[in-house]
């Protein structure tokens, strides 16, 4: 992406220009997480 004129030029490619690499990929596996949250003793959700 270039400025031309005080505006964003995407390109003349398709794509947003990234690459991605599955060799690279595979060096970080997913991980599942989970927001947290707040309980109260009662196991009501709290507002945080």
């Amino acid at each position: 992406m270039t400025f031309e004129n005080g505006l964003l030029h995407p390109g003349d490619n398709p794509g947003l220009g990234v690459e991605f690499h599955p060799e690279i990929a595979e060096k970080f596996p997913y991980e599942q997480a989970y927001l947290p949250y707040n309980r109260l003793a009662d196991g009501t959700v709290h507002n945080w």
